[in-house]
C-alpha cells in the first residue's frame, strides 16, 4: 500500500530494488500514483489496471471509502475516478510479483531507452496529448495530416513524436489549447477521425467554445 501522492516512477524504482515486477511499464511516466489510477496510465502493454487491487479515497461528502478489484471500472485511460471527479484518492494497494531484480531492471532500462529514442523528453510537455483511436495511433494520424512539427505562437507539435504538444518557451495555456484544437481539426478534416485529448483541461474554459468542445 502506498500514498496516492507518491511519484509513480519512484515507486517503480523502489519495486525494482526489491525484486517486485509489475510496474516496469511505468518507468518514465510522470505524475503520481493516484493520478495514474484515475487515468489508468499505461505503456508497453502494461497498465495500472493490471496491478491495482484496492484504492482508498474520500468521496464528495468527506467520507472515507474503498474500491476493490473490478469496482475500479478500468478502461482505456479511464476509471471509476475519471467519472467521479470529486473523489480524492488517498492510498493505493498494488499486487506485484516477485522476480529477479536484474530482470526487472533490464526491462525498465529497455523501456527507458525506447522512450528516449522516440519521445521529446528534453522538452516540456504534458506527455501523450491525445488518446489512441481504436485501430490506429494518434501520432501517425497527426503526421499524416501534416501537423508534425507544426507551431503556433510559443507552442507546437513535436517534430520527434507527433503525439506530443510542446511548450517552446513561455507558451500560455491558451496557446497550448489552440494547438490541441488545430491538430484535432486537421486530423478530422484529413481522416474523419476526431481525436480526444488524453490530458485534462483545468480552469475557466467555459466561455471558450473551442476548448469546451475539447473537454466535452
Amino acid at each position: 500500500t502506498v500514498f496516492a501522492g507518491t511519484r509513480l516512477d519512484d515507486l517503480a524504482a523502489y519495486a525494482a530494488k526489491y525484486g517486485l515486477s509489475g510496474l516496469e511499464f511505468s518507468c518514465g511516466i510522470p505524475g503520481s500514483v493516484g493520478g495514474a489510477v484515475v487515468m489508468n496510465a499505461g505503456a508497453f502493454g502494461g497498465s495500472m489496471e493490471q496491478v491495482v487491487c484496492r484504492t482508498r479515497y474520500i468521496d464528495s461528502k468527506g467520507q472515507s471509502r474503498v474500491l476493490d478489484g473490478r469496482d475500479h471500472r478500468f478502461g482505456y485511460r479511464q476509471s471509476f475516478f475519471s467519472e467521479h471527479r470529486d473523489a480524492v484518492i488517498t492510498e493505493v494497494t498494488l499486487l506485484l510479483e516477485p522476480l529477479d531484480r536484474r530482470v526487472v531492471y533490464e526491462q525498465m532500462s529497455d523501456y527507458a531507452w525506447n522512450r528516449y529514442q522516440k519521445q521529446p523528453l528534453a522538452e516540456p510537455s504534458a506527455g501523450s496529448a491525445f488518446r489512441r483511436p481504436e485501430g490506429n495511433f494518434a501520432g501517425a494520424l497527426i503526421s499524416e495530416a501534416g501537423m508534425k512539427g507544426y507551431t503556433r505562437g510559443r507552442a507546437g507539435v513535436s517534430d520527434l513524436h507527433a503525439g506530443f504538444i510542446i511548450n517552446h518557451g513561455g507558451a500560455s495555456a491558451s496557446e497550448i489549447a489552440q494547438i490541441f484544437l488545430d491538430v484535432r481539426d486537421a486530423v478530422f478534416q484529413q481522416t474523419g477521425i476526431r481525436l480526444i485529448p488524453e490530458v485534462r483541461f483545468i480552469g475557466a474554459w467555459e466561455e471558450d467554445d473551442g476548448i469546451r468542445s475539447l473537454i466535452c
